[in-house]
């Protein structure tokens, strides 16, 4: 009998993923619902300047949150997100949404780090000795680039109809590589772990244009085959 509390809601996250999935399903783009959707979507985008400024000045606020009351930390997974959703979907004001995608798709191209990965809130925001903090334990209090947050913005880009002949494309590319583990498989940070990475990675490069027979796409597919629980399903 005790009290039952929702930690975080998720209302951006969840409404561009049903966005996505309506679309894939054969929702025609100027179906009533989707422009509900949509024109709520645009209303959320985050237009004031928060805490990556930090690191990029020169950058122009553009980005989303996963959650309300949040204007300070809008996140990079969230706005490949809704800009992959929003790319599929007609609008009645058309240069509202195309403005939107253009202030999230500039934000997102500068949120890229050095090492060509995308973080989920910052730029670079490697340096390991947070962590050492004697106070600091509850996990990693940093926010390196990661495999999953860096396909969606492939994804996302890939909708555009960008591959690899960008040079943001390129280095996320290579990032990914070079980060794909001897077993085949990609880490993913924020969900469970290794099914979400591998989920999320091949899309991605699907979407701009990466051969699905390269030996090492390939083998991050057998990695998921060998995987499979004995029921049908996946799980960690």
């Amino acid at each position: 009998g005790g009290w039952m509390f929702q930690a975080s809601i998720s209302p951006i996250w969840d409404t561009g993923l049903t966005v996505l999935a309506l679309r894939s399903a054969g929702l025609p783009p100027d179906h009533p619902a989707l422009i509900k959707a949509g024109e709520w979507l645009v209303s959320k985008q985050i237009l004031k300047d928060g805490d990556w400024k930090v690191r990029r000045r020169k950058a122009k606020p553009g980005g989303w949150a996963f959650e309300f009351h949040c204007e300070n930390y809008p996140d990079v997974d969230d706005t490949a997100m809704v800009v992959l959703a929003l790319n599929g979907i007609q609008l009645p004001d058309e240069g509202k949404r195309r403005d939107a995608l253009t202030r999230g798709f500039r934000w997102l191209r500068e949120m890229q780090s050095s090492n060509g990965g995308w973080g989920a809130y910052d730029v670079d925001n490697t340096r390991q000795l947070t962590n050492r903090i004697p106070f600091c334990n509850f996990g990693e209090v940093i926010d390196p680039p990661s495999e999953d947050v860096t396909a969606h913005v492939l994804e996302c880009f890939g909708s555009f109809g960008y591959d690899e002949a960008w040079k943001v494309i390129r280095k996320a590319v290579e990032y990914l590589k070079a980060q794909q583990r001897p077993d085949g498989s990609w880490f993913g940070r924020w969900g469970v772990n290794y099914v979400y990475g591998i989920g999320a990675v091949v899309p991605g490069l699907k979407a701009v244009g990466v051969d699905m027979r390269e030996p090492w796409v390939q083998k991050s597919l057998d990695w998921l085959v060998e995987h499979q629980n004995e029921d049908g399903g996946w799980g960690e």
